[in-house]
């Protein structure tokens, strides 16, 4: 596996600043941005209701240890995220491990804010700071889109079915990731050499050109079970905080 070679002069004009916006699309924005405060105001209305005072106190007398717990594995989900992104870009562009998970707590941070500014604030500081061109970082993050959904669909399908956590979900749900990432490796393998190479290399964006080699998919898969691993981690620990009964295997489930 090479580096491609830096295109700095690859602009598009969803991202090339000196590129100037439409009335429909700075329309869009602004209707966008208006809808996400509505969302933000609504939500504060909740979490602040009567109804939510007795939680939202426990919450903010909860013990240190919890709070910092929470905030431990809520920082180390963004460290696995960025690994998940570095490992899965390798095959097209080696970055700086710390440098991915630097821009994924920045895109992570603005992922609240409306119009995916988050996810286009990654691709601009990818494909400005790394010179990595627009089709690699389209390319990267349909990779990263298709094998978040190669990892979650099984496991919410033998969730959905057996609403237990047991030997036989356990078996299904971690032999599902593999079976799915193990067709991401062929499919990917099929759209650069097989009969159908056309088609497939179209639909997936380039993203085959990524999901064909087996170290960086298998990499995704590993890191994508450990992350939602200690999701459940912090559902059980939350639960503590607002002082609810929280089995183990609802945790897992939720």
């Amino acid at each position: 596996m090479t580096d491609t070679p830096h295109d700095t002069h690859h602009y598009h004009p969803a991202i090339d600043p000196k590129r100037s916006l439409s009335a429909l699309q700075i329309g869009v924005q602004v209707f966008g941005g208006l809808i996400g405060v509505g969302l933000l105001v609504w939500a504060l209305s909740v979490v602040f209701s009567d109804e939510n005072r007795e939680q939202l106190d426990r919450a903010l007398h909860a013990p240190l240890h919890l709070t910092l717990s929470l905030v431990g594995l809520s920082a180390l989900s963004v460290i696995l995220n960025g690994l998940m992104f570095w490992a899965v870009a390798r095959p097209i562009r080696r970055l700086h491990p710390l440098s991915v998970i630097g821009v994924n707590a920045i895109a992570t941070f603005l992922s609240v804010l409306p119009a995916k500014l988050g996810l286009a604030i990654r691709g601009l500081v990818h494909n400005r700071r790394d010179g990595m061109p627009l089709r690699d970082v389209i390319a990267w993050l349909a990779a990263m889109s298709a094998l978040g959904l190669a990892a979650l669909v099984p496991i919410g399908a033998v969730s959905r079915w057996r609403l237990e956590i047991d030997i036989v979900w356990f078996a299904l749900a971690l032999g599902g990731v593999a079976l799915t990432h193990a067709m991401g490796v062929g499919l990917g393998k099929l759209a650069a050499r097989g009969t159908l190479k056309g088609v497939l290399a179209i639909m997936s964006l380039g993203s085959y050109r990524i999901v064909q080699h087996p170290a960086p998919v298998a990499a995704h898969a590993v890191l994508r079970v450990a992350d939602l691993g200690f999701l459940a981690v912090r559902f059980l620990i939350a639960s503590s905080v607002l002082q609810m009964a929280l089995p183990l295997d609802q945790a897992i489930l939720l």
